[in-house]
């Protein structure tokens, strides 16, 4: 997924996807980072079920508002 960083508000990222969707994502995962740059978030499924539920939580909390 492609994410621009919009701008920082206090403890967010204000990020925005090729849908022109926004969320606020946790600022220190951008530490180094400025307003304006490209960031791509990639995750793999992994082997069984238990692991993609997992992996799958850790994105939607990610992007939680």
């Amino acid at each position: 997924m492609k994410l621009v960083i919009d701008r920082f508000e206090g403890e967010y990222a204000v990020v925005v996807d090729d849908d022109e969707n926004t969320y606020n994502v946790d600022r220190k995962l951008f530490e180094n980072n400025k307003e304006g740059d490209v960031v791509y978030l990639a995750y793999s499924m992994l082997n069984n079920d238990a692991d993609n539920n997992e992996a799958q939580e850790l994105v939607d909390r990610l992007f939680e508002d």
